[in-house]
């Protein structure tokens, strides 16, 4: 006999209330608290039992699980929020699909290696139409190579490293030999389809160019890290340090154009060198200038409903930059004005014209918007690891539980002038980590499975 009732909704609540155990954060705020809480299961309930990986959702006209460039959010939203089986699916989706990726880069651009394509479903078909001009978009390789190496990051997981080193290779190896060129100027990227996805092509485009960069370097590290250096990886290395040469052109003085002529034109591309290609330090002059340029662009944009932010994922990764830089309640206040394009049921639409909800489908703006409350309440980077690094100043209390970074799983409670929690090493390897709070300085060595409690006063 098929299980009863009672029996299905038994299994039903033990499944989400393992999931929903799995880390937390508490914050004083009731409607971004019932939002973070409904984007993990909206994460969670997106993710196809059979094709795995992270899709824009079920609500696309193409009937089938399918992922792009926005997948990363998704993932990285996940990987900090410590769902690493989640995480791990998205990285699954695109083993599943690599002879997608390789015949693509063979038949459609005659290079060895792998491209995936703009957007495909799980079993290879191209989920998009008349758009054809997109296939010559390649920043969303980027983000793959992203999904992977902070996989790694956040799990110092070798073995998950050298089982898709393959892919990071087989993306180098096709940048190298269809987007990457060397001219009189040094090594620089070919025209390319932007961000913008205007089918007229732009040469030195920042996202792509940001995204090539990253290609290159998370190859060749993480075959230093597996002892599988060659000549090729060298010239990854090269390369890159070139094409970081050619990125500086662009640069104004006050902010990076979109591409090579550009003369004043700023979007999403303009701030993916520092997130969420992170390629540039977050508090390099340029960075903070360029979220400076960003947000005061953004402000010039108010729509007719009177939120500055009609564009809620441009506004997660903006206060992203904001509060890896510190800057607290800038990065709040950006988050703040997304408030009328979140949904009654917790979604946060694509973009909001005039007063008009647009693309809910997406779960991008979501999970940038939770990776900017994340960075708010945990930061960590190069076995740095700070806790409540960006506090609003009307934050009187708050919490989180089990986050994780650097290998770490993270447990903090706020209260006034005072922070107390854990930290335990979930890798199996020794970790050495630098903990701090304000002027709190812990240096701490953990083995595998090893905790560190603290409890600081300011």
């Amino acid at each position: 006999m098929a299980p009863g009732y009672t029996t299905l909704r038994q299994e039903h609540l033990h499944f989400w209330t393992k999931y929903f155990d799995r880390s937390s954060i508490t914050i004083p705020d009731a409607q971004f608290q019932y939002f973070y809480e409904a984007s993990l299961y909206h994460f969670k309930a997106a993710q196809n039992r059979t094709s795995g990986g992270l899709p824009v959702n079920n609500l696309r006209r193409t009937w089938s699980s399918h992922v792009f460039w926005d997948s990363y959010f998704i993932q990285r939203a996940l990987l900090e929020a410590n769902r690493r089986n989640e995480a791990l699916e998205a990285c699954r989706f695109l083993q599943r699909t690599v002879e997608h990726a390789r015949r693509h880069a063979n038949e459609e651009f005659g290079c060895s290696g792998l491209k995936w394509d703009w957007e495909i479903t799980h079993d290879g078909r191209k989920a998009y139409g008349t758009l054809l001009h997109m296939k010559f978009q390649a920043h969303n390789n980027a983000s793959y190579a992203n999904e992977l190496w902070q996989f790694y990051q956040f799990t110092r997981d070798r073995a998950f490293l050298t089982e898709f080193f393959p892919l990071l290779e087989g993306l180098a190896t096709f940048f190298i030999e269809r987007i990457v060129e060397h001219t009189p100027r040094g090594w620089e990227i070919g025209p390319l389809v932007g961000a913008s996805e205007n089918p007229v092509k732009v040469k030195n485009e920042s996202m792509s160019l940001a995204g090539t960069i990253v290609i290159l370097e998370h190859y060749a590290n993480a075959a230093h890290l597996l002892g599988k250096v060659t000549a090729f990886s060298h010239k990854c290395l090269e390369v890159a340090a070139g094409l970081r040469q050619t990125l500086n052109l662009l640069y104004n003085g006050e902010y990076f154009v979109t591409h090579e002529g550009a003369a004043a034109q700023l979007n999403i591309a303009s701030t993916a060198p520092i997130y969420p290609m992170r390629i540039l330090p977050f508090k390099d002059p340029r960075s903070i200038q360029t979220a400076r340029a960003a947000l005061e662009h953004n402000c010039q944009r108010t729509g007719q409903s009177g939120n500055h932010y009609s564009f809620p994922w441009a506004s997660g990764v903006l206060a992203t930059i904001f509060a890896r830089q510190g800057q607290a309640d800038t990065a709040w206040a950006i988050l703040q004005d997304t408030r009328p394009t979140i949904c009654q049921f917790g979604g946060m639409t694509e973009v909001m014209e005039g007063s008009e909800w647009n693309m809910q489908y997406f779960g991008t703006a979501q999970s940038a918007v939770v990776t900017a409350l994340h960075n708010l309440l945990l930061q960590g980077e190069d076995s740095q690891v700070a806790i409540f690094p960006a506090l609003p100043s009307a934050w009187q209390e708050c919490s989180f539980k089990n986050l994780l970074t650097e290998g770490l799983e993270v447990s903090a409670t706020y209260r006034p002038r005072h922070v107390s929690g854990s930290v335990r090493n979930i890798t199996p390897q020794e970790l050495t980590s630098s903990l701090s709070w304000k002027n709190n300085v812990a240096n701490i060595l953990l083995k595998p499975g090893e905790t560190f409690d603290f409890a600081w006063q300011d």
